[in-house]
């Protein structure tokens, strides 16, 4: 086997903890090195130095982040794993949110985040029918979610060996589970449609319950997955769950984490051995890095069939000349000719029906024009650009798109997160304070534009933190201060 030089495996590391999360460190390079080389077989490479490079010189597509999720996540848990977790919930969590809840909606959202075969939210979906039966009449949604596909399949099928019941309690197998071989367990149907799975990484700025105050969660468990994660990564993910929560809601992580990564945005609660965490007020002294705009897979709780697909569409050589010839019909636009004037690439394809003529256009469809003075097309155009990682091109189509219609709140973020990655930090709080004038006009209950459903409000403190983490900023912003 070739040898796996440092440099590489450090350009790999820097890879997979941008795409997937998972930290290497110099010191586990082992550990990177045994995942790259089953990473290589399942994608049919002889060697994995060939695989590495591979890695190291181009994008990787969901395919490859498939092959990669199955290779460096670990399948290690059982029923009821750490029981006092479950003590926890049953003494004291679930009592307060069911006592909040009681005289309200009578709802409950529980998110198992890093699921993987599916044995957590189970086991949570077990413990809610046996010791809260006053909850059968209310509607109660339980969302396993986790990176690896093959962990999520086997979790969707609910069938289970004996190393999946070693510390459980007595009655669980003979109430709860079918004897479908002699050493194989299938779990009631019952507690297997109160469960719904989905494919989620925790480094894509689209969770489950950002998008709905209808589907904020009332508890988020994420257990044994975020000690892989760099401390900047789990910071991020940190922020991402404090949004997703409902007000009163509660984190439940293991191992610990230490309180300068989450002591800002929740309430650390003591509950005999047992740490858990409860959401805070929203606080402005925060320390977190957050990831692009551009939203890649949404999850949620719709039928895998309904979620939409948002892979890049190919790259058209008529588009070009469609462009050119449109512009040639324009000439009384003239003033705006050179900012309408850009090298087109493609923008990613878009899930709304409203996008279904730009796409066409995109595709070098002749019969569905593409609109130059339409914001929206060279947005999404940026937004592809970005992906790509043609900054320049990407911040000129976002100008274009604000020549248009200044009042486009996503381009004026997306111009302030490309000023920080150009190390511009002026020029970003700039933006992300115009952003921030913007969404001060709206409800706070409506949906952001082209945000795939995200709450103006949940924005909001996402753009506050960027404004208040500016070096140039020399002090907290304010509302509707300038």
């Amino acid at each position: 086997m070739k040898k796996l030089s440092v440099n590489l495996l450090t350009s790999v590391s820097s890879i997979i903890s941008k795409k997937l999360g998972i930290h290497f460190p110099i010191e586990r390079h082992h550990d990177l090195r045994k995942g790259l080389k089953i990473a290589a077989e399942y994608a049919g490479y002889s060697e994995p130095k060939e695989y590495a490079e591979k890695l190291a010189a181009l994008p990787l597509n969901q395919e490859t982040l498939d092959i990669l999720s199955r290779s460096f996540t670990v399948g290690e848990t059982y029923f009821f794993r750490e029981q006092r977790t479950f003590e926890l919930l049953t003494q004291s969590i679930l009592p307060q949110l069911i006592q909040i809840a009681q005289s309200k909606q009578q709802k409950l959202r529980i998110w198992s985040a890093g699921c993987c075969t599916g044995e957590e939210p189970y086991s949570l979906a077990i413990l809610l029918d046996r010791f809260f039966p006053e909850l059968k009449s209310w509607d109660v949604q339980i969302l396993g979610t986790d990176l690896n596909p093959v962990f999520l399949e086997k979790a969707r099928k609910g069938v289970y060996t004996e190393w999946s019941f070693r510390q459980t309690p007595s009655w669980l197998k003979s109430a709860y589970f079918e004897e479908v071989s002699p050493e194989s367990f299938s779990i009631a149907q019952a507690i297997r449609k109160k469960v719904k799975f989905s494919q989620l990484n925790l480094m894509e700025s689209s969770y489950p319950f950002l998008s709905n105050t209808e589907m904020e969660a009332d508890i988020i468990l994420c257990r044994n997955v975020l000690m892989y994660f760099s401390e900047e990564n789990r910071k991020a993910v940190f922020h991402r769950f404090y949004s997703s929560l409902s007000s009163h809601g509660w984190l439940i992580i293991d191992p610990p984490e230490p309180s300068n990564i989450t002591s800002n945005w929740f309430e650390i609660v003591q509950h005999q051995n047992t740490l858990s965490y409860k959401k805070k007020a929203f606080s402005t002294e925060t320390s977190f890095s957050i990831p692009h705009f551009p939203k890649t897979h949404h999850v949620s709780f719709l039928p895998e069939s309904e979620i939409p697909d948002m892979n890049l569409v190919e790259e058209s050589k008529e588009t070009m000349k469609i462009l050119e010839n449109l512009m040639s019909q324009h000439q009384r636009i003239s003033p705006i000719r050179t900012i309408l004037s850009p090298k087109l690439s493609l923008p990613q394809k878009a899930d709304s029906k409203n996008y279904n003529k730009k796409e066409d256009s995109f595709r070098g469809n002749v019969e569905a024009e593409p609109d130059i003075l339409d914001p929206e097309y060279h947005y999404l155009h940026a937004i592809f650009l970005q992906e790509k990682g043609d900054l320049e091109e990407s911040a000129l189509s976002l100008k274009r798109a604000l020549f248009l219609d200044p009042d486009l709140i996503v381009a004026h973020y997306a111009l302030g997160h490309l000023a920080r990655k150009r190390n511009n930090p002026a020029e970003a709080e700039r933006h992300f304070r115009n952003t921030l004038d913007l969404l001060d006009k709206k409800d706070p209950q409506d949906t952001l534009p082209h945000s795939e459903g995200m709450l103006i409000k949940h924005f909001q403190e996402i753009v506050r933190e960027l404004v208040t983490l500016n070096p140039c900023s020399k002090s907290t912003y304010l509302h509707n201060s300038r």
